[in-house]
């Protein structure tokens, strides 16, 4: 009975597992850069909002605003970008 299994299986196996890990590294890399682009896209949606909540009454006025569509306002200019 042998225990040890023959060096073309073991290069065999080390292939496949190469391959599977390369592939899990490149979804993995795939996932971590949509979820770096959606932190990014957040973090300028807050820094419009901020920008807008920052201003006067009359101030959003002149842009044809009120301080309850500041929120709106940000998404349909973000909606636009895309």
């Amino acid at each position: 009975m042998q225990l040890v299994s023959s060096p073309i299986s073991l290069k065999s196996i080390f292939s496949k597992v190469a391959t599977h890990a390369f592939g899990l590294a490149q979804k993995l890399a795939g996932t971590f850069y949509h979820f770096r682009l959606g932190v990014r896209d957040g973090a300028d949606l807050m820094s419009r909002y901020d920008a807008l909540a920052r201003l006067s009454d009359d101030a959003l006025a002149k842009r044809g605003l009120a301080r309850d569509e500041i929120g709106r306002a940000v998404l349909n200019e973000s909606d636009k970008r895309d």
